[in-house]
Order: C-alpha cells, then sequence, then structure tokens
C-alpha cells in the first residue's frame, strides 16, 4: 500500500521560535511526513521525516517529537549523521513507545557537530495520536 505524503515547507521566519543568533546560511525546507499527518498510529510506529538542508558547515540535524512546549514521553528518535555543506537531502523517524500520547509539534534542528551551537530551529505543528496496541 502507497502512503500519501504531504510536503511542508518551513520558512524560517514563520516558524523559528524563540532561537536569537541563529548562524546565516542554515535551513531546513520541504518536510515531507511519513505517514502522512494528522494520524493515529500504535506505539512503536514510525513517523519518518524527510527534508531538505542548507549549510554552511557539517552539520548535525534532528527531528523529535513534542507535546506543547515539552520533548513527548517515552519517545525514541533516530540519530544524525554529519552532514556537509552546502546541502543535501537527509531523513529522521521518530515513535512513541508507551502510552497514549498525541505529538502536536516536530522541533527541528540544526546543530554544529559538537552540539554546542544551535544553528537552526523550527517547530513543525502536526497531530499524531500515538496509541496502545
Amino acid at each position: 500500500m502507497r502512503h500519501a505524503r504531504i510536503v511542508i515547507l518551513l520558512s524560517a521566519a514563520a516558524l523559528l521560535l524563540g532561537s536569537s543568533g541563529l548562524a546565516a546560511g542554515n535551513s531546513v525546507t520541504k518536510v515531507t511526513l511519513n505517514p502522512p499527518n494528522p494520524n493515529i498510529l500504535l506505539n512503536g510506529q514510525q513517523v519518518t521525516v524527510s527534508f531538505t538542508y542548507a549549510s554552511n558547515q557539517p552539520v548535525l540535524i534532528f527531528a523529535r517529537p513534542f507535546v506543547g512546549a515539552n520533548p513527548a514521553p517515552g519517545y525514541s528518535a533516530s540519530g544524525s549523521q554529519t552532514l556537509n555543506p552546502p546541502g543535501g537531502t537527509a531523513t529522521q523517524w521518530f515513535t512513541i513507545n508507551t502510552g497514549n500520547v498525541t505529538v502536536d509539534r516536530i522541533r527541528i534542528q540544526i546543530l554544529n557537530t559538537a552540539k554546542t551551537q544551535v544553528l537552526f530551529e523550527a517547530f513543525l505543528p502536526v497531530h499524531y495520536e500515538f496509541r496502545v496496541p
């Protein structure tokens, strides 16, 4: 069965929340979510977040599920390989392992490879209901 996909463009100007002094030249665009949003999933089912990025240095990019202002309880997520300039495409995934949790935002961050500086941060509004099987 083929899954429908939603393509969402992240605009740093429109979605950037609470991050000042971000390094210029780092961005994430053309975000695709699979399965599509909104959706109801069972614990352990993965949401894949694919995107295009631009960077002016080697970076790490993470997509993490949030409930309101906090990271979603009981989540697992992929790590990031080092992604090189000037940019390209990459994929992350996350899931909720236990409990009934509604993910309402995905935080996408670009960090330097030492993980000491946030170079880009945006929150993407979503609606994924994770349920106990």
